[in-house]
């Protein structure tokens, strides 16, 4: 009877058990029953509606149920429901958009999110803060896996700013759920310290494994760990996770299981355990198959299809990838097969898996035909990268060209490779033009401002100027106050209130012109024979770097030949770069024998791996387009020999005895471009502001950087400009910031000899400083460069006359995020720029005889080699350091500049005077001859 009884038990558990799953599995069918499509939604049940898809959701047994009934009865009826109801829709609209966003249904959860948080701008009283903050974090998390940072950012920092502002139940999970989504965003950024920074203040959140943020925060922290190669902590953090779940089943969701699982795959990844890397990832696999969410499972294919790849079992790792595709439903037989891809980004690392597992098969005995695959594979994924690099705004196109730069320097290894085999001179060729495609950012920029000129209304123009310019000033505002450490609240809404307006209205305008997008396709590279042809007819040659992870390239072209060097990189090419910086910075505060021998090795080791192997091709006259931190040397002072210490200064056999060197950011800058609309004004604008005395500070390299005194030769400097040509001056007092504003755009020329501050963690932020305006606390002195973007110069040259005016933000794809490069994006022709903070009195002489050169018809690179080579020749002893001189550069358009000389002005008078002299001497004949008459 017992053993009876017994079975009877469990009979009925099962059942009960079974009865259980059941009803959760009708969930969706009865929400169904209730709100059947095609009807309509009644306004008193518009609540409860949202109430029943929460109950849906979190069973969530049946999702893909659920959100065809959410776009069959749900999303048609939208527009009416906000139109007609937009006061009851906070709680279903929430829990629409979670259904959405976990459930992948990217495009439809912006939508929804996007809608939600109009929605709850213009009726404030009935949108919970909790609900906007849920669906704000929803937003950010749907921003960054589309790539764009600008938006993640934005709608993570609102979340912080809500948060911060209203106490909720759920405050500290929100709070740790923002920070760990920071943690993200600066990954993606490649921003690991302040990833780390971001992982520490969510753990005051998250510490403790009842924490709902406990799981996030724990594996953004083995991910740091992973990152800066500390794998076996890595692995004991993510192994501890692990055993947490497995003794708390109930309270984790597969999905959190599966990114456990995926993430233990990762570090084995990267650690070389490939084995435990795929038995961790056919594990999740497994976990999601129980639950399967749309798309979830490609990430994990991908990876073990690369694992697959790394172990040398290059068909099964195809066939992977292979499912991959059918998975993402890309068909290449389309007229363009990527219009109808929703996971663009897993598509991009698809074909870039592809063409590594052919170069990986190529490598390990395979033939040429793999290598050719390999090279149509990374067609496809370079095509890709433009086409989804052209719908982001260009901070988030930034962050997305580094994330994949890598691919471009794959791509320029095979073509490398390929050349080698066939010695086809159209490989190279190719490779020069993958080059150029991966620093067309700022290219990009300006094919998007040039295409909403032709199609936006005046008004409209007006409008995003409008607001741009509200949200870039009170961000700078408050960058100032947050610099101080006094940044009110107040500010910070003000701030975060204008971008959202301002990215709103950019929202509204993609609704208003849908085929907005298609005129800005980012140009092609400029054709390795119109670069050379053009190099003909300067009679120069172009070497352009290009440093990815693995390689430096080294492009030579001149008007005939192209040649491709490349190797692994230096071990320590940064540190040198910076050593040799340092060592020309340092001695000029405290001249040593030690910064001299310092300089002399690091400048000899940086011309032996930067230049030295292509040496014997070199002409006199170069353009070298950098790349990395690279762009921080002047290759002025590189030495083809190490001199003996009792060596002067003068007699250093610098590069720049026998070279005229340029620079450019890419080579869509060398091209001649049409000259667009500018003003005839040919005159110079000259700025000289005053400051006051600095307080006593001890004289070290980072006081000397961080301070502004007096300038006691910038007034002379500009004075003097006018020996040669006709200058319109602003010193002292008149050196305001307004008056700059005001009269720059009007001048062919401008010269600023002025303090400016670089930031090479934020370049936007870089600034010129002119005069303070005196009882005036609603100015700053400080133009940014963020500013600078907003203004539509005139300018052919621009010579910034200040400290660090080129140093700013490294950046893949654009460079450095400086003043000069936001002057260029203003319309600046060419510039003259700095690389260190210059001598105050040495500039004056130095640009004085830039000028001379200048008057006299020399290109610009001429006449600032020129100018340094007679400062050189006249200085004597510790002056001619190159510290005094080797910081100035000249980039972009070097033609000479055609401005009218002070002399020949003052010759049009005298001639006028003269004429009027001899006039009035014919008039008084005349009527002396008429007096006499009479």
């Amino acid at each position: 009877m017992r053993v009876k009884g017994k079975k009877s038990f469990v009979i009925a558990l099962a059942a009960f058990l079974s009865t259980l799953e059941l009803f959760a599995q009708n969930e969706v069918n009865q929400l169904a029953s209730i709100y059947p499509i095609h009807t309509k939604l009644a306004k008193d049940k518009i609540y409860d509606y949202g109430l029943d898809i929460k109950r849906c959701y979190e069973e969530g047994n049946n999702p893909l149920a659920l959100l065809d009934h959410i776009e069959k009865f749900f999303l048609p009826q939208l527009d009416d429901l906000s139109k007609n109801h937009p006061t009851k829709l906070s709680y279903t609209l929430r829990w629409v958009n979670t259904s959405l966003t976990d459930f992948k249904t990217q495009a439809k959860a912006i939508q929804t999110g996007e809608l939600f948080i109009s929605l709850s701008q213009k009726y404030p009283n009935d949108y919970s803060k909790e609900d906007q903050i849920q669906v704000i974090i929803n937003l950010a998390n749907l921003y960054l896996k589309n790539s764009n940072i600008d938006k993640s950012l934005y709608y993570t920092n609102l979340s912080l700013h809500l948060l911060s502002n209203s106490k909720l139940d759920d405050y500290e999970s929100q709070m740790g759920k923002a920070f760990c989504l920071l943690s993200k965003i600066n990954f993606a950024r490649r921003k690991i310290e302040d990833a780390k920074k971001n992982i520490d203040k969510a753990g005051e959140y998250c510490n403790a494994p009842h924490k709902e943020c406990y799981l996030s925060y724990t594996l953004e922290k083995a991910k740091y760990y992973e990152r800066i190669g500390e794998r076996k902590s890595a692995i004991k953090l993510v192994q501890g996770l692990q055993e947490i779940i497995r003794k708390n089943p109930n309270r984790y969701p597969l999905s959190d299981k599966a990114t456990v699982k995926i993430r233990l795959g990762n570090i084995y990844y990267y650690d070389g355990q490939l084995k435990e890397a795929i038995n961790s990832y056919e594990e999740a696999l497994q976990i999601i198959e129980q639950h399967p969410f749309p798309g979830d499972s490609t990430y994990i294919l991908t990876n073990i299809a690369t694992s697959y790849s790394w172990l040398g079992q290059y068909e099964k790792s195809k066939l992977y990838l292979d499912k991959i595709l059918r998975a993402l439903k890309f068909y290449s037989n389309g007229p363009f097969p990527y219009d109808n891809v929703k996971q663009a980004d897993r598509l991009i690392s698809t074909f870039y898996f592809l063409a590594q597992n052919e170069q990986y098969h190529y490598a390990d005995g395979g033939t040429l035909d793999n290598l050719r695959a390999s090279y149509d594979y990374q067609e496809q994924y370079l095509d890709l990268l433009e086409y989804m690099s052209k719908n982001l705004s260009p901070t988030s196109a930034r962050y997305f060209i580094d994330r994949f730069y890598y691919m471009y320097e794959e791509a320029i290894y095979v073509r490398y490779k390929l050349y080698e085999e066939t010695q086809d001179a159209e490989y190279l060729e190719d490779a020069f033009r993958v080059a150029g495609r991966g620093k067309a950012i700022h290219v990009r920029e300006a094919a998007q401002n040039a295409a909403t000129e032709q199609i936006f209304p005046a008004r409209l123009l007006q409008r995003r100027y409008d607001l741009r310019k509200r949200y870039v000033s009170l961000e700078n505002r408050l960058y100032e106050q947050q610099e101080a450490g006094n940044a009110s609240s107040a500010l910070a809404d003000s701030s975060l209130q204008a971008k959202n307006e301002y990215l709103r209205f950019l929202d509204s305008l993609e609704q208003a012109f849908p085929t907005m997008q298609q005129m800005w396709d980012i140009p092609e590279p400029p054709e390795p024979k119109l670069v050379q042809k053009q190099l003909r007819e300067d009679n120069r040659a172009m070497v352009q770097y290009f440093i990815g992870y693995q390689y430096v390239f080294l492009f030579l072209l001149d008007g005939e030949d192209i040649v491709l060097y490349n190797t692994k990189i230096p071990e320590g090419l940064s540190g040198q770069v910076s050593k040799m910086r340092d060592a020309l910075y340092e001695w000029a505060l405290h001249p040593s024998d030690d910064l001299v021998e310092q300089y002399t090795s690091s400048a000899h080791w940086l011309y032996k791996k930067l230049l030295q192997p292509v040496d014997s091709l070199l002409p006199q006259r170069l353009l070298i387009v950098p790349d990395n931190c690279v762009a921080y040397i002047p290759f002025d002072v590189l030495l083809r020999e190490k001199p003996v210490p009792e060596t002067p200064f003068q007699d250093y056999p610098y590069l720049i005895q026998d070279h005229q060197i340029s620079y450019a950011y890419s080579p869509y800058d060398f091209t001649k471009k049409p000259q667009g609309k500018r003003h005839k004004r040919a005159a110079v604008l000259g700025f000289a502001p005053s400051f006051r005395d600095s307080p006593a500070i001890p004289e070290t390299v980072a006081n000397r950087r961080g301070e502004f005194g007096p300038l006691l030769a910038n007034q002379d400097e500009v004075r003097q400009i006018s020996d040669f040509f006709l200058v319109r001056k602003f010193e002292g007092e008149a050196a305001t910031r307004e008056a700059f504003l005001e009269n720059a755009s009007y001048y062919k020329a401008l010269h600023l000899a002025t303090h400016a501050k670089a930031n090479d963690k934020k370049g936007d932020y870089s600034y010129l400083c002119f005069t303070e305006v005196s009882d005036d606390t609603t100015t700053s002195n400080r133009l940014y460069a963020s500013e600078l973007y907003l203004m539509n110069l005139s300018a052919d040259m621009v010579v910034l006359s200040a400290c660090e005016t080129g140093l700013g933000e490294l950046s893949k794809g654009e460079g450095v995020i400086s003043l000069s490069q936001a002057f260029s994006k203003a319309g600046a022709r060419s510039l003259i720029t700095t690389l260190w903070r210059v001598s105050d009195q040495a500039s004056a002489t130095l640009m004085n005889s830039f000028y001379k050169h200048l008057h006299s018809g020399k290109t610009k690179d001429a006449a600032l080699r020129n100018a340094k080579l007679d400062y050189l020749h006249e200085a004597t002893g510790r002056g001619a350091h190159p510290f005094f001189w080797a910081g100035y550069v000249a980039q972009g358009d070097m033609a000479p500049l055609q401005l009218s000389s002070g002399y020949f002005i003052w010759w049009i008078c005298l001639f006028l005077l003269v004429l009027f002299v001899i006039l009035g001497g014919l008039i008084r004949s005349k009527r002396h001859k008429a007096h006499a008459k009479n």
